[in-house]
């Protein structure tokens, strides 16, 4: 018998996130994603969240934003009083930028979201994580 879990997935409105957000659906988890952006109705994940009311809730986060950490954890509290994933998921990369043609500000800004935040998204969960049944961080990287 599968005990439903509570899961934040960063980056959860494409590719791998939105996937993810997908798999423990059908399992039947409680499941948070963050998006940069809030999602128009007729996007992927708004139709998810539709076809599951109060199994997915969308949290607005820009994880590269650490002034936004806060908002989204208290969004994320407003439903439930602990996590048992965090799938820091979310990720950039300069398409058309190769070696010889980053700048130094294209290079940091992706090693912010792609380094730096997983470590503080993590830090600023770690409450509700450590309230979670045996809590885990799963960092995806590419």
């Amino acid at each position: 018998m599968h005990m439903s879990l509570r899961v934040l997935i960063t980056g959860g409105n494409r590719g791998l996130g939105l996937e993810m957000v997908r798999q423990y659906l059908s399992a039947g988890d409680r499941v948070f994603a963050t998006t940069r952006s809030p999602q128009p109705a007729g996007s992927e994940l708004a139709q998810l969240q539709a076809a599951h009311p109060g199994q997915l809730t969308v949290v607005t986060l820009d994880v590269a934003d650490e002034a936004a950490l806060p908002g989204a954890v208290a969004a994320v509290r407003a439903h439930t009083p602990a996590l048992d994933i965090l799938v820091n998921n979310a990720g950039i990369t300069r398409r058309g930028l190769t070696l010889g043609h980053y700048t130094g500000a294209a290079l940091m800004e992706v090693l912010q979201t792609n380094a730096v935040a997983p470590f503080l998204v993590a830090q600023a969960f770690v409450d509700l994580l450590r309230a979670g049944q045996t809590p885990r961080v799963i960092n995806i990287s590419s």
